[in-house]
Parts: C-alpha cells; sequence; structure tokens
C-alpha cells in the first residue's frame, strides 16, 4: 500500500475502519497483550512521507449498513 502510494504521490491514504473495528481491536489487545492500545483515527508513518487516516471511527457498522442500502 505504501509503496503504490509512493509510486502515486500520493501523502494520504484513507482507510475504511469504523467504530466498532476500533473496540474490537482495543478488546484484542487488552486480553492478549495486556495493553491498552488500539487503531489512531490519524497516524503519521516514521519517516513522515505518509498520512493513514479513519474518518469513520465515530460511525457504527450498522449505521453504516443502514446508509448503505
Amino acid at each position: 500500500m505504501y509503496t503504490l502510494a509512493s509510486k502515486l504521490k500520493i501523502t494520504k491514504i484513507t482507510l475504511g475502519h469504523h467504530r466498532d473495528d476500533i473496540l474490537k481491536t482495543l478488546f484484542l489487545n487488552m486480553f492478549h497483550t495486556g495493553r491498552l492500545k488500539s487503531m489512531p483515527q490519524k497516524l503519521t508513518r516514521d519517516d513522515g512521507k505518509h498520512i493513514v487516516i479513519r474518518p469513520l471511527v465515530y460511525c457504527c457498522e450498522q449505521d453504516l449498513a443502514d446508509y448503505a442500502l
């Protein structure tokens, strides 16, 4: 994904994770690693070349499914 983005000179990458995905990741990390860690809404890579955003983090899965119909 990052390689293709670099080739196309894209600096922002948008992912479709929603609130339920964020909560599932939080609980998986709590139970399997013992840490409170989840996916951030905005993530800048260490090299600063790409920014990953997740604009749907405040929407629940069912609302998105209802809207899609």
